[in-house]
């Protein structure tokens, strides 16, 4: 991981150098490479300076610029494990800190402290009631390809390059990944007591849970999915990669709802 946040790092640099030596350093390219950049500096310092420690009954908490925090396990009063695997640690409603999926050491902590029973939960969320959606770094990686293909379309309009033989191709693939992005963003599975409800892009689907007759698992080209059938039909599927998928499969075996393979 480390080394793909230097290589991340050092690419878009040399990027940013490369349009500034080239005179093609703009507001747009400038600000593409220069979020970029800040991007990979963040993630460097998360890599290496980031961190936690546990002493004891004392716990160390150095944030991204270093400084350090102490406290005890009397201060937390309740633990939420975020959908991306990291935890946010709470005394009461003031949160004080928190540590994403790449240290394992949240983990750890997090653990320690349910032994201690400090309630956690799951991003706020309870087998009665939560919200599915998808993973922030398919969400991330997807709104990268929606700036990038637009830069090029950018580029090539900027310097009239409008008939050459890729820049048609380069729209259509605008508009794809623009397309997957909204369906991202929009991809939504709610359970609010009995109400399900389906939301993707403007499409909307509603049921009660008790309706469903039973589930079944699909691997598909994006992944495997979960379906769901009322009266021998698919009404709905979701991508057993939104999270937190977890929750709906306790759901279901609450439920004592049949899996069909």
């Amino acid at each position: 991981l480390a080394f793909i946040m230097y290589v991340g790092l050092l690419f878009f640099l040399i990027c940013l150098i490369g349009a500034y030596v080239d005179d093609q350093l703009n507001w747009f390219t400038g600000g593409i490479f220069g979020f970029f950049e800040l991007l990979s500096i963040y993630a460097v310092l998360g890599t290496h300076v980031w961190k936690i420690w546990v002493k004891g009954e004392k716990i160390i908490y150095r944030s991204y610029i270093g400084i350090k925090h102490y406290y005890t396990f009397a201060d937390i009063t309740r633990i939420t494990e975020r959908l991306d695997g990291g935890y946010e640690f709470y005394s009461g409603k003031k949160k004080l800190f928190r540590i994403d999926n790449n240290l394992s050491d949240g983990a750890i902590l997090a653990g320690m402290l349910e032994a201690k029973k400090i309630p956690c939960d799951k991003a706020g969320m309870t087998i009665d009631k939560f919200t599915l959606k998808t993973r922030g770094v398919y969400k991330a990686v997807s709104a990268m390809s929606v700036g990038f293909f637009c830069w090029m379309v950018w580029v090539m309009i900027e310097q009239n390059e409008t008939n050459i033989i890729i820049f048609r191709p380069m729209l259509v693939l605008v508009v794809i990944s623009l397309i997957i992005f909204i369906d991202l963003i929009t991809d939504r599975f709610s359970v609010n007591g009995t109400r399900v409800t389906r939301r993707r892009g403007l499409i909307v689907k509603k049921f009660d849970i008790s309706e469903i007759e039973s589930t079944r698992l699909k691997k598909g080209l994006f992944g495997e999915k979960i379906e769901f059938y009322v009266k021998g039909k698919c009404i709905a599927k979701v991508s057993t990669n939104n999270q937190p998928y977890d929750l709906l499969d306790r759901r279901i075996r609450k439920e004592h709802i049949l899996r069909k393979r």
